[in-house]
């Protein structure tokens, strides 16, 4: 069972199929796309079940933790988060997208920021990394507050709608934690 992590704010849950049409509205927006490495555009309900449908058996093999960011006071769906794990290296990569409407609120910050802790203290991580396109400064941002520290630039690293794209990465050690503040 995908654990179930709170913040003062958000609640980050399994996906559920009822979740297919509010994920699909936020993730169609293409500037949520446009700022992501793995949500295409457009995006069909298909494919948007089809994603749902994999997660469990993901978790269960212990390649990715899933969740959806909930308000946690309403329950309404904002955005997801990501752990994709390499169990070998004790070390994992954290995606996370919000949707357009909710943007500017710190819910990115603050779900990034309470995976990595459930990284670390329950997961057994030694490594968290992330990844941005330079279009996503917001999320450079959102990185270096969760004190995570500048490890290179990969040139053209991807294509996305049919650019070639830099993609930056960061990464927060375990011993690196103390500058984290704690959810």
């Amino acid at each position: 069972m995908i654990p179930l992590l709170t913040t003062p704010r958000l609640q980050l849950r399994a996906f559920k199929e009822a979740d297919e049409l509010d994920l699909l509205s936020l993730i169609s927006e293409k500037e949520v796309a446009a700022t992501t490495l793995r949500i295409p555009h457009p995006c069909t309900l298909a494919e948007v079940q089809a994603w749902l449908s994999s997660h469990l058996e993901e978790y269960q093999a212990g390649k990715t933790i899933r969740w959806a960011v909930t308000h946690g006071e309403e329950g309404y769906l904002v955005g997801g988060i990501s752990l994709f794990l390499n169990r070998a290296f004790e070390s994992a990569e954290i995606g996370y997208w919000i949707g357009k409407p909710y943007w500017g609120n710190g819910y990115a910050y603050e779900a990034a920021r309470r995976v990595v802790k459930f990284g670390f203290d329950q997961a057994g991580l030694n490594r968290i990394e992330a990844h941005y396109m330079d279009e996503n400064q917001a999320s450079a941002r959102i990185l270096q507050k969760l004190g995570m520290q500048y490890e290179g630039r990969h040139r053209q690293l991807i294509k996305k709608e049919g650019a070639f794209k830099d993609v930056y990465t960061y990464a927060v050690l375990r011993s690196d934690r103390l500058g984290v503040r704690e959810a």
